[in-house]
């Protein structure tokens, strides 16, 4: 209790020191005037009683601080302390001040956005109830990869079995949804009843579903997600009882999610949630919320308190054996299914984002490249500045400081500077993440991170500003304390101290900034290079000349027959449009977000794996894909006509050798009929941008049918914007109970396929240019020091005859040594660097030599600009003026 209570008047004197310091002060006066009043009493003079009673007390100044001793914490009050005094004397010292906390900032600010992006992608949990408690299963198939779609029955069988604390299922896909224009897509989430009690969030506006859908009871509702609230309703909060139509039913909004809920799926933000209906139910315009036992979705489930990943998996697996040994679904039967896996899924699904988690490492490397270089600029500084308050420090110790006293404050003052950078490196996280979000691809499924800072990136970027304050103080502060301090005070000028070893270590620093610059820029160059070899070369067209248009005629809503009539009427209304060269429909075009393949061989041969796409006549020409040998597709290849298909050259040698393909014949697994090769086109970079063009086969769009098809329209005309409005027209013309979304070029499409390789290339760009600039600012500083610290020397040589051309080439001199030295460490680790990097490169050796030589070039570029101030300041140094220095 005595220790509890000590410890609680030592916090009440943080907040009521004035008081106390009062209230002490007039104590000590109340005991010295008794006590003197005493003596008084005894017969001695005033005087003499006062002087006595002090004597007595002893020294007043002693005492307070014995007395305040109770009251403080002796460690934070000598930290305030001395973080006062740096703060004096940083705001003395401006320019210092405001060039080192900008450094720090940048690299602490870049660093901190990394480790969010990094933490987004890698490491933080759903924003929901407990949810390292959540765990998602699959199921293991012979020869396969494992599945996580798991039909409805067995999900429903789960649930009930008491095996997990409480399951829900989950699934995705496009719908049609009309308001009150034009129908537009947009991705629902089909969900369980119970899916929001399960994940434990409550909406921000109206409810999740109401008690009567969640016991069983289905209505048609719908809960708004958060963004989509705000971006089609701009945030009404009358929106709620308002009623919309997905594929042409009616459903009725009743909630809207928290803005920090983005769903299960890790990147992905749905734009609304509806619940699947019961069992045995289904609703013949959105084929997605089957309830029947066949239907696949995806489950979550929730372990119960106590159980761990290993017991719930084998009770879980039992259940499916016994569900597969008495199952009725036919097509599970004879379909290789395995056993059932339990993994943690405190994440929920996040297989898309996790492909920006390799590029993201390679920044975190480079960003802590940039920080090393700020703080050897900061420590460089200190250094600087550390020996040009020799004297002051010499002075506190001949009045009884200690070194250890000394190296406090000096770390007081770094990590001042610090934890200023570190705050404004907050606003530089948040803009750099902000442009991270840029690098995105939007294709036909919007992409969201939250990369708000929270706690978890507030804590790391304290710590990194509290072990970076460290990192560049605690060098110069034991560097400067070295030695015999007490001896500066006998020297007559700064300028005849210094030991050697500290102007050896700003240059060292120096070098190693060098180094890690030149580092920077090599790899940056190679990401350039790798960026620029990944941009396909095989269509012949200007990528930005080819405005692509995506349509969804809901299957439950149109016949096959249906969208063959409506592409075909499209296409012909496109085609006669001013300004528009051709214009065809593919499934899925060059480089999009969606692929198909299929088993190929010809007669008696080895089905060999090909990418297929299903496109309409005139498609080759509008992506300018040669046609080599053969013909187009074309009105005649429709239903009912013999099977036709193009091939690319890569296909044709893999399955026909060295023989003439055309006329040949194809057979495709598990497809009946035959396809006959009426024409070869030109290899592409189809589907992998990062592979060599792969075999390629081309069906019919007219006969094999299109399901979310899009337009290629090759334009002329500068005018985009002129075109798309046209284009549009004609779809809302032809039927407004389609959504086409996704306008853009193929231009736009090219960048969102090298989405990661962009980030990587034009931020190590970036990073490389900041670090160029650090180290340049780092050789200036150093070369400026040594001109003023070498006034007298330079002054003495030129009184002695030395040109102006010899005093330049003295400070050069000393420059090219530093660069020289940096530079061949950097190219040494840059070497290493790039093997560790090839596995990210394409096109370009990791040693390569123009990349090398451009990189060196910059660096030296930059050192002479850097030199040039220093150098010619010193040949106009006055000669009396130098003798007489200081």
């Amino acid at each position: 209790m005595p220790l509890l209570e000590e410890l609680l008047n030592r916090i009440r004197y943080l907040g009521r020191r004035v008081p106390l310091e009062d209230t002490l002060d007039d104590e000590i006066r109340f005991h010295l005037e008794t006590r003197a009043a005493g003596l008084e009493a005894t017969g001695l003079p005033h005087r003499d009683a006062v002087d006595q009673a002090r004597r007595e007390f002893g020294p007043v100044a002693r005492m307070r601080e014995n007395s305040r001793a109770a009251w403080q914490f002796h460690w934070l009050t000598d930290a305030l302390a001395d973080l006062r005094y740096a703060a004096r004397a940083f705001l003395r010292s401006p320019g210092f001040t405001l060039t080192a906390v900008l450094s720090l900032a940048l690299g602490i600010g870049a660093n901190s956005a990394i480790f969010t992006a990094l933490d987004a992608a890698l490491w933080k949990p759903l924003p929901v109830a407990d949810p390292y408690s959540l765990v998602r299963v699959a199921v293991t198939r012979a020869n396969r990869q494992d599945t996580e779609q798991i039909v409805a029955g067995f999900a429903r069988t789960l649930r009930r079995s008491g095996v997990f604390a409480d399951a829900t299922t989950v699934e995705a896909d496009g719908l049609s949804l009309a308001y009150d224009g034009p129908a537009e897509r947009m991705i629902a989430e089909f969900v369980s009843p119970n899916y929001f009690t399960f994940l434990g969030v409550e909406p921000i506006l109206g409810q999740a579903f109401t008690p009567g859908v969640r016991e069983g009871h289905w209505a048609a509702e719908a809960v708004l997600s958060y963004n989509y609230w705000k971006r089609r309703f701009a945030g009404d909060p009358a929106v709620i009882g308002r009623a919309i139509r997905l594929n042409g039913y009616p459903f009725t909004i009743v909630g809207v999610t928290p803005p920090s809920f983005f769903g299960v799926t890790q990147g992905a933000d749905h734009e609304l949630r509806i619940p699947v209906l019961p069992e045995g139910q289904t609703l013949s315009q959105i084929a997605e919320l089957s309830g029947a036992d066949n239907h696949p979705s995806n489950v979550m489930a929730r372990l119960k308190p106590g159980q761990t990943i290993a017991q719930a998996e084998s009770a879980a697996d039992a259940q499916f054996q016994e569900f597969l040994r008495t199952t009725t679904i036919a097509r599970l039967r004879n379909t290789g299914l395995g056993h059932l896996r339990v993994r943690p899924a405190a994440r929920g699904w996040s297989a898309d984002l996790e492909g920006f988690a390799s590029p993201l490492a390679v920044l975190a490397g480079l960003v802590a490249m940039v920080l090393l270089i700020a703080c050897g600029n900061v420590a460089n500084m200190l250094l600087a500045r550390a020996t040009a308050r020799r004297r002051e420090l010499a002075v506190r110790v001949s009045i009884g400081a200690g070194r250890a006293r000394l190296i406090r404050q000096m770390l007081a003052e770094s990590l001042l500077l610090a934890l200023v950078g570190g705050t404004l490196g907050i606003a530089v996280a948040a803009w750099v993440d902000r442009l991270l979000l840029h690098f995105l691809p939007q294709g036909h499924i919007r992409w969201v991170v939250d990369l708000h800072p929270d706690a978890r990136a507030l804590l790391f970027t304290a710590a990194l500003s509290i072990a970076t304050g460290f990192l560049f103080g605690l060098i110069p502060a034991l560097q400067c304390t070295r030695g015999d301090l007490a001896a500066s005070l006998k020297t007559d000028s700064s300028a005849s101290i210094g030991e050697p070893r500290g102007a050896y270590l700003r240059k060292t620093l120096v070098a190693a900034q060098v180094a890690f610059s030149l580092v920077l820029l090599v790899v940056a160059g190679l990401f350039v290079r790798t960026l620029a070899n990944l941009r396909p070369t095989d269509y012949h067209v200007q990528p930005e000349q080819v405005l692509l248009f995506t349509m969804k005629p809901q299957q439950e809503l149109y016949t096959p027959d249906h969208i063959r009539t409506l592409t075909s009427e499209m296409i012909r209304r496109v085609s006669a449009l001013p300004g528009v060269r051709t214009a065809a429909f593919a499934e899925n075009g060059p480089l999009g977000s969606r692929t198909d393949w299929s088993s190929i061989r010809a007669p008696g041969g080895e089905f060999i794996r090909a990418n297929d796409d299903a496109v309409t006549p005139g498609f080759f020409d509008s992506i300018g894909l040669p046609l080599i040998a053969g013909r187009d597709f074309t009105p005649a290849d429709r239903p009912g006509a013999p099977r036709v298909v193009v091939v690319n050259q890569a296909l044709a040698r893999a399955v026909f050798a060295d023989q003439n393909p055309m006329g040949r014949i194809l057979e495709v697994r598990n497809v009946t009929e035959k396809y006959q090769v009426v024409g070869v086109v030109a290899d592409a970079h189809y589907y992998q941008i990062h592979e060599a063009p792969q075999p390629t086969v081309y069906f019919s769009g007219m006969q094999d049918g299109l399901y979310m098809p899009t337009l290629h329209v090759r334009t002329g005309s500068p005018d985009h914007a002129a075109v798309v409005s046209a284009v549009l027209r004609e779809f809302n013309a032809l039927d407004r109970g389609f959504p086409v979304f996704n306008v853009r070029t193929f231009e736009l499409r090219i960048a969102d396929s090298l989405a990661r390789e962009r980030m990587v290339a034009d931020l190590s760009a970036a990073l490389g240019l900041l670090a160029m600039t650090l180290a340049a600012v780092g050789l200036y500083g150093i070369l400026v020091y040594s001109v003023s610290r070498r006034t007298r020397e330079i002054g003495l040589r030129m009184a002695l005859g030395s040109s102006g051309r010899q005093v330049l080439w003295l400070v050069v001199r000393e420059a090219l040594q530093l660069v020289a030295a940096g530079s061949v460490a950097g190219l040494l680790i840059a070497l290493a660097a790039g093997r560790l990097l090839s596995r990210y490169l394409y096109g370009v050796s990791s040693f390569d030599p123009q990349t090398l030589a451009v990189s060196a070039a910059a660096m030296l570029l930059i050192a002479a600009i850097a030199v040039t101030i220093p150098a010619l300041r010193a040949t106009r140094v006055d000669p009396l003026h130098a003798l007489r220095y200081e």
